[in-house]
């Protein structure tokens, strides 16, 4: 699950790179990781799971730390 996580925040990053900053983090969705990855919806799931936060909210926590 750690290769999945991996490859949905890699992905999210990308898209917020390709598309620039000036979009918005919010247009950043697990949605689009999934897509783009081919990663089924339930391991997307699975894999970003947190006590505190969504899986969206913690994908989008990732890439802002990824981006650091």
């Amino acid at each position: 699950m750690a290769a999945a996580r991996e490859q949905l925040i890699s992905a999210a990053a990308d898209a917020l790179l390709t598309n620039g900053v000036e979009i918005g983090l919010r247009q950043i969705t697990l949605s689009s990781a999934i897509e783009t990855t081919g990663i089924s919806r339930a391991t997307a799931y699975r894999s970003l799971a947190h006590d505190e936060l969504d899986p969206q909210d913690f994908l989008r926590r990732q890439v802002i730390i990824l981006s650091l």
